[in-house]
């Protein structure tokens, strides 16, 4: 099995999210940590994909200088809140949160035969950040996967 570095995944998990056709809304992608977030007028939903942290530090795989390396990715699912259409807005982040459901479920390899998994989700509301006007509704989803370096 080939090491995984992070860039690949990221950038395979974005060419397949990208690819995915079933999204009840069109999203807009960034991938990176974002310094703030402001969706268009014509625009309710972004998908945000970022490296989150190595979990646990390398993990020792045996002599010959191998280790293991599991990586998290974070996974943000970011609605626009709408006043006036609330559980437009809540449907739309729960059907989009569904259909991501989907896509990990057809998509466990991303073709790079490393299995990856989620291993934390959570909810909110609130601003992308500190002064920003727009509200979202978010969750976040945390994805690991594991590969040997060596």
């Amino acid at each position: 099995m080939a090491y995984r570095t992070p860039k690949t995944m990221l950038n395979a998990l974005l060419a397949a999210l990208r690819a995915w056709d079933s999204w009840p809304e069109p999203p807009v992608f960034r991938k990176g940590p974002q310094q703030a977030l402001t969706l268009g007028e014509q625009e309710n939903v972004a998908i945000l994909v970022a490296l989150d942290q190595m979990v646990g530090g390398e993990q020792a795989a045996g002599s010959h200088n191998r280790w293991w390396h599991e990586w998290q990715i974070r996974l943000d699912i970011m609605v626009k809140d709408i006043l006036d259409q609330a559980d437009y807005a809540e449907d739309l982040r729960l059907d989009t949160l569904e259909e991501f459901l989907h896509f990990v479920h057809d998509n466990r390899d991303l073709g790079t035969a490393q299995v990856w998994y989620i291993s934390s989700m959570e909810c909110g509301l609130g601003a992308f950040a500190e002064g920003q006007q727009q509200v979202f509704r978010w969750v976040t989803v945390r994805l690991q996967y594991k590969t040997l370096r060596g």
